[in-house]
């Protein structure tokens, strides 16, 4: 769902922006692995609330698609497992 309904990259450095202080760098996601560890922290903390994940930004072409697709008789699937470690993604 990822980059197709969602816009989980957007979402995230939305959420990193509220916590970044005055004199900290931006960083944008994906946050990769030399990304600071209060930043992977941070994005954690910010990945295991249900709130979060539920008002992800909508990807509307993916959404149109996706009507598209029920209304000529597809069926929809999602075939991506969350993390175990994390349920609410």
């Amino acid at each position: 769902m990822d980059g197709t309904l969602c816009d989980y990259d957007t979402g995230l450095f939305l959420k990193l922006e509220e916590l970044r202080g005055p004199d900290e760098l931006i960083f944008h996601p994906p946050i990769k692995d030399d990304a600071p560890n209060y930043i992977k922290k941070r994005a954690d903390i910010i990945r295991f609330s249900e709130d979060w994940w539920a008002n992800l930004p909508r990807l509307e072409l993916g959404w149109d698609i996706l009507k598209f697709t029920r209304q000529i008789g597809f069926r929809d699937m999602i075939l991506t497992q969350g993390p175990k470690k994390n349920p609410y993604a």
